[in-house]
């Protein structure tokens, strides 16, 4: 009886707490360091013990449709939980007041289930907890809209006629690969153990732009058509998938290197085959045409290059593989420790991915490297073999 009271005057002092919470802080302006804090990309969302969670929703909703972007960030931040519809609502915020580089850190989050605590759409309650959004859909298409080309000034050239690459580009070209050798994380989230100012310098460094090419894949019918007409003479390119966050810019498959295995029986060295995809995670589609024989179009089909030269960038790297064998060492070496604390020994060596890696002689694993530029100012499509532009589009 006595618990049951209690827990009925906590849930009052809740209810009640919420109310407060929900009558009085979205009156708040955002104050000028909360205001930087959000265009800078830098504010995480808390759960705490008394929020509101998906209260006032209707509000909520409002604020984002009329457009007022400061209302609503003090909106959402009043209510004390994380959840990926509010990484969402922020990262609308943002885009709304001009700052796509923060737009595109929310949006990031909003898709990170390792960031966010609670799905909207699986939150038990009434109503709509995703503000009419279906996720990850809304987040994809916030993205590809930030992505797609901002207005700007395209030129074009014929087969042999346009400038030098060094004569409109004045950074240095670098390869995808050799530059995420040079600078393997430039990411944009806050490390786990970076203190608030580390990560807002970090995140504020002035990065020297940088010009970064991969070829042109044409042999490829799903993603870049190409053709030659015989009667017109026309080099055509219908529908080339440049850059996107879902065609690879670069497939490489590599087996160089190893690692060695022994379980009470063997001593093995195990390959591991390893397939890594490169992304560049920005949306621009070619289309062209160009007078010239065939001798000449069967060279020009294999010469093509495409670069981007942006400001600075994020990158994130998948290894579904890699983080299976993790999981599996990490219960192993939990059920070793568990043995020693009640004084047994408990062999570990047989473990699924090990016994997998015996018998086949090799571990195959797939990498996932989606790279995404920001501040971008330029892209160019040039032959690779005497540096001359076809196709440029400028920033303005």
């Amino acid at each position: 009886m006595i618990m049951t009271n209690l827990r009925k005057i906590f849930i009052i002092i809740k209810i009640s707490v919420i109310f407060l919470i929900c009558s009085t802080s979205n009156s708040q302006p955002l104050d000028q360091k909360t205001k930087e804090s959000l265009l800078e990309g830098t504010i995480r969302l808390e759960n705490k013990l008394f929020n509101s969670a998906f209260t006032g929703k209707d509000e909520t909703k409002r604020l984002e449709l009329e457009g007022k972007w400061e209302e609503l960030v003090v909106n959402v931040l009043s209510k004390g939980f994380r959840s990926n519809s509010y990484y969402f609502l922020l990262g609308r915020a943002a885009e709304g007041m001009g700052e796509k580089a923060a737009a595109f850190t929310y949006y990031g989050l909003a898709r990170d289930k390792d960031i966010y605590k609670y799905d909207c759409s699986s939150y038990f309650m009434s109503g709509d907890a995703c503000f009419g959004y279906k996720f990850p859909d809304a987040i994809s298409v916030r993205l590809d809209s930030l992505r797609s080309l901002s207005p700007g000034k395209a030129r074009r050239w014929g087969a042999t006629d346009g400038p030098l690459l060094s004569e409109i580009i004045s950074a240095e070209a670098i390869s995808l690969e050799n530059l995420l050798k040079a600078e393997p994380n430039q990411m944009t989230l806050k490390g786990k153990f970076e203190t608030d100012e580390e990560f807002k310098a970090r995140g504020g460094l002035t990065f020297t732009e940088k010009f970064v090419t991969v070829k042109i894949n044409t042999d490829n019918e799903g993603t870049c058509q190409t053709s030659y007409n015989h009667q017109s003479a026309f080099y055509k390119v219908n529908n080339c998938i440049i850059f996107s966050n879902q065609v690879p810019a670069i497939v490489k498959t590599d087996s160089a290197e190893s690692i060695k295995l022994a379980n009470l029986m063997d001593k093995r060295e195990i390959s591991i085959l390893s397939k890594k995809l490169f992304f560049i995670d920005f949306k621009f589609i070619w289309q062209d045409e160009f007078k010239m024989s065939r001798e000449v179009a069967s060279v020009f089909d294999g010469d093509l290059m495409a670069g981007i030269k942006f400001g600075k960038f994020t990158l994130v790297s998948e290894c579904p593989e890699c983080n299976s064998r993790k999981r599996q060492e990490s219960a192993a070496s939990l059920m070793k420790s568990i043995g020693a604390v009640n004084g047994k020994s408990v062999d570990v060596s047989d473990v699924d991915w090990k016994k997998d890696a015996f018998l086949k002689g090799s571990i195959e694993e797939s990498w996932r490297h989606v790279f995404s530029p920001e501040k971008v100012s330029s892209i160019v499509i040039f032959r690779k073999s005497d540096s001359r532009v076809l196709y440029e589009w400028k920033a303005e």
